[in-house]
């Protein structure tokens, strides 16, 4: 299932920040993932300005990492940009430095991606270390989700509720020391393994992906278990955008869309460029074409030619000319009817795709101001995709929404009721006191930074 390209098919970027421990998981499981030493070029690490050390692990440990420090935090998006200029892979792949690959699933990323010229971005199912599912894709920010909050959450778990395929019932995939039964106990809590289920034995790529014993981090030991399945073919998910802790990118469409939009500090980069994607058409050309062909043969493929806009002038170019006979085989010449057709590039999940995401660790303490930087980020996505009065509607719809929040969670007793909806209380008057100071643009995490 490895691509066959040559070594200059994929790059690797990480965004990391005071994330050492978990920027070392992450680099050991790409270091032992051996499907990926036949097509990544290169890895390259942006750190923003870390004072944990991160530098000297990177070079102390993993020499073969591009290490590039910044003297401030950049930002997701500027960062995202930095890496990936200074990359040169066909394909792109950025993580989240709170990630862990699983040994041959970015094979099948890549593999999907070659099949399937109008996938322009894809991403894998993310999965907590127990492999749990974690939500994956996301909706558009929008009045309607906005009112009507289900509507997004109903979208965006979609690839989670295809039903689960048959396998041996001894098939957990990993599970904490001293438990067993991960299969069960995700039955009992609604939850599918479909995608492990379905494809492959991931008991040694998951082995070869956490740490050794000599590195720990955030991730628990593991006990494996068997795991007795056939392969089928990779599928995919149309979706309205993904989660960018893990997202492969067409250099080619990064670089039509002129990348990352760097006004976004953190959150909704990611969708902002799924949008664009989506609303940015391929290059399509008749059935009829072909390029060259040796005469008497027919049916070269022209994968590259739909990827690549106008090849007509240029291959007239290439072609070569009577007087001038050389290796190549007489060819025929035929029309090449190259246009820019209707269809988007299309952005796609691939539940059959696992990647680790230690979810919500490269935020951590910031908490709050997280959630703050996600509401500066929210409003410049609706101010940039809608017009004034959609925005100021959306922004008073969201102001009476804390408002509301706050009077229903003050008639609870404080001190009664449980963390998870004393941080909500906490953090919805933190979010009416940030729109009655004129929602500064400062006070998220780029505050911190």
């Amino acid at each position: 299932m490895t691509p066959t390209k040559p070594k200059d098919m994929l790059s690797i970027v990480i965004i990391t920040k005071d994330t050492k421990e978990l920027l070392q998981q992450l680099l050991h499981s790409i270091e032992n993932d051996g499907s990926l030493k036949s097509f990544l070029k290169e890895t390259v690490i942006i750190d923003n300005a870390s004072a944990d050390g991160t530098g000297d692990m990177v070079n102390n440990e993993f020499p073969w990492a591009k290490y590039v420090r910044n003297d401030k935090n950049m930002g997701f998006a500027a960062s995202a940009n930095q890496g990936i200029n200074r990359s040169t892979g066909e394909y792109v792949l950025l993580l989240n430095s709170d990630t862990v690959l699983i040994e041959g699933e970015i094979a099948k990323m890549l593999k999907f991606m070659e099949e399937n010229d109008d996938a322009g971005i894809c991403g894998p199912q993310l999965v907590y270390p127990d492999m749990r599912l974690q939500r994956s894709s996301a909706s558009i920010p929008s009045l309607l989700t906005e009112v009507f909050p289900f509507i997004g959450k109903k979208l965006s778990a979609i690839s989670d509720q295809r039903p689960a395929s048959n396998s041996d019932q001894r098939s957990s995939i990993i599970e904490p020391s001293g438990h067993s039964g991960l299969s069960l106990r995700a039955q009992r809590d609604g939850l599918s393994l479909r995608g492990a289920q379905r494809r492959g034995n991931l008991t040694n790529r998951i082995a070869t992906a956490l740490p050794r014993d000599d590195h720990k981090g955030d991730l628990p030991n593991v006990e494996h278990s068997t795991l007795n399945v056939e392969p089928i073919p990779l599928s995919g998910i149309d979706v309205p955008s993904l989660i960018g802790a893990a997202i492969m990118i067409r250099r080619s469409l990064f670089r039509e869309l002129s990348g990352f939009d760097e006004q976004f500090f953190f959150f909704l980069e990611e969708t902002d460029l799924c949008v664009r994607a989506q609303q940015s058409p391929i290059v399509s050309i008749d059935n009829r074409s072909s390029i060259i062909e040796p005469s008497g043969h027919s049916g070269l493929s022209l994968r590259g030619a739909q990827r690549r806009g106008n090849l007509t002038n240029r291959i007239a170019t290439a072609s070569p000319r009577d007087d001038h006979k050389g290796d190549l085989p007489d060819v025929e010449h035929r029309t090449l009817n190259v246009e820019h057709g209707s269809r988007p590039y299309r952005v796609v999940l691939l539940p059959d795709v696992k990647v680790i995401h230690l979810q919500g660790k490269t935020v951590g303490k910031n908490w709050i101001r997280g959630r703050i930087e996600y509401n500066i980020s929210l409003y410049k996505f609706i101010r940039k995709h809608h017009s004034a009065l959609y925005y100021r509607s959306f922004q008073a719809v969201r102001f009476l929404k804390s408002i509301v929040t706050i009077l229903v969670l003050s008639l609870l007793p404080f001190l009664l009721i449980g963390k998870g909806t004393r941080r909500r209380y906490i953090y919805y008057w933190t979010l009416f006191l940030w729109h009655l100071s004129g929602c500064p643009p400062t006070t998220g995490l780029h505050s911190a930074a």
